[in-house]
């Protein structure tokens, strides 16, 4: 008799918790898809009931409507309290995101070293994304020393459980030598399992790679394949570069009207460099008909994110008086926006204005500056303009050497203007000065900004 009435409490309590579990979860798949319906207020309430009750996912996830203020306003510290209850049971996830809350400062002060405690504690049980970012402190120097080789020690054990983040972090180190002999051949290799596993750094990377010829052999072919994955992802960065590809014909005929559709998808995603070649695509009249006021759209929208062509190719529009009254004032801001920023013809521009002293203040100076920046990442109209200072002594002492130095790297360039004073300045000089002049212009290695740049925006996805 005691040992039925023993099975009987058994099995009452057994599925009272089973019972549970199962209506937990069940509420869990509801608040989930309360949340895909957008119904955030209800949403809110399911999370919030099961979060009281220790149901810890629930309280992660809760936690991440207060850290994007999705169905109640933003509360970073109401989103970390949740964080830290879930954290503190064990939670992987949540000591994940623990970890993360102390690394970018979000509803705590910014503490790297809390930081990755918390990632290691998530490490230990298996979390493949806390191994990474604990690979991460070690490769970027944040609360421990810079180290490479344990940067890649991390990510190891996280491609160990097949994190496609992680490969791609082993294949930048490759690609860039750090903490390891550098291997292009194993970079392609690594960035390539990323990839495989639909991960859109990878795919931007592999496609830039094979598109340029950065480290392997050129393959337009392998290259399209890897941007089109990435922008059937609806991916900006894999549509603009597809729209790249189309304009200038890789692999094909130019195609504008392809370049056009491939750069509107990606601009209408807010994506600067798209907005910025949709304007020009609009401007110049390539896939249509010209319509400079749909190219001031897009050229604007890029502006106001800091888009440095977009500030030259506005500045152009107001001082030529196209699309907007003539104002050299306002062209002369914005080329100095583009200047700063490293554009070519943006600083060529400024300097222009302030060699002759339109719409801005003489300053033979500055503008010996400007022309002497776009010289060195090898503009050849700067160059020519800026051996013209030198030989003629405006703003800056004569010196008939470095005039040749500028005017012959800019010849080398096929600018005519150059050639002329080159050959004209020839006969003025030394024998001894003639050499000099040549092996200072063979020695001289532009400051290209152009692949480190595209480089760098696929970093940021990382």
């Amino acid at each position: 008799m005691r040992q039925a009435v023993f099975f009987a409490l058994f099995f009452t309590s057994f599925t009272t918790i089973f019972a549970a579990e199962i209506s937990d979860d069940a509420q869990l798949n509801d608040a989930r898809t309360l949340m895909e319906l957008h119904d955030y207020r209800a949403a809110l309430r399911a999370y919030t009931d099961l979060a009281t009750k220790n149901v810890l996912p629930a309280q992660l996830e809760l936690a991440t409507l207060y850290k994007n203020g999705v169905g109640v306003p933003r509360d970073p510290s109401k989103a970390l309290l949740w964080i830290r209850k879930a954290a503190e049971k064990n939670y992987a996830p949540a000591q994940n995101a623990l970890g993360m809350a102390y690394e970018q400062g979000n509803g705590v002060a910014k503490d790297y070293t809390a930081a990755r405690e918390w990632y290691e504690k998530a490490a230990a049980q298996k979390d493949p994304e806390a191994a990474t970012r604990i690979g991460s402190l070690f490769e970027l120097g944040l609360g421990v020393k810079q180290d490479y080789a344990l940067a890649l020690v991390w990510y190891l054990k996280a491609t160990g459980l097949d994190y496609a983040p992680a490969h791609y972090a082993v294949g930048f180190l490759y690609e860039q030598g750090l903490g390891v002999e550098r291997s292009f051949d194993d970079a392609v290799a690594w960035y390539s399992k990323a990839a495989a596993q639909n991960y859109i750094p990878a795919q931007n990377i592999l496609g830039f790679m094979y598109r340029v010829g950065y480290g392997v052999g050129q393959n337009v072919g392998e290259s399209i394949k890897w941007y089109k994955r990435a922008a059937a992802q609806g991916d900006a960065a894999g549509e603009n570069a597809l729209g790249y590809m189309y304009q200038n014909g890789f692999g094909d005929r130019k195609n504008f009207q392809l370049a056009e559709r491939w750069y509107r998808k990606a601009a209408e995603h807010g994506y600067a460099d798209a907005q910025y070649n949709l304007g020009y695509i609009f401007e110049q009249g390539l896939a249509a008909t010209k319509d400079e006021a749909e190219a001031v759209k897009w050229y604007q929208q890029a502006s106001v994110q800091g888009h440095a062509a977009a500030h030259y190719r506005l500045g152009l529009m107001y001082e030529e008086g196209r699309n907007f009254a003539r104002d050299t004032a306002r062209a002369a801001d914005l080329y100095r926006k583009g200047a700063e920023l490293g554009n070519i013809d943006s600083q060529y521009a400024l300097a222009r204005l302030l060699e002759a002293g339109l719409a801005v203040k003489q300053n033979l100076t500055e503008a010996l500056n400007w022309y002497r920046k776009g010289a060195e990442q090898g503009s050849a109209i700067c160059q020519d303009s800026l051996g013209a200072l030198y030989e003629e002594g405006t703003g800056v002492k004569q010196d008939q050497v470095l005039a040749y130095q500028w005017y012959e790297l800019a010849a080398n360039q096929g600018n005519l203007n150059a050639i002329r004073h080159r050959t004209r300045l020839t006969p003025q000089l030394s024998s001894e000065d003639l050499a000099r002049a040549q092996r200072l212009a063979r020695e001289f290695a532009p400051h290209s900004q152009n692949l480190t740049r595209e480089r760098q925006l696929l970093l940021v996805g990382r």
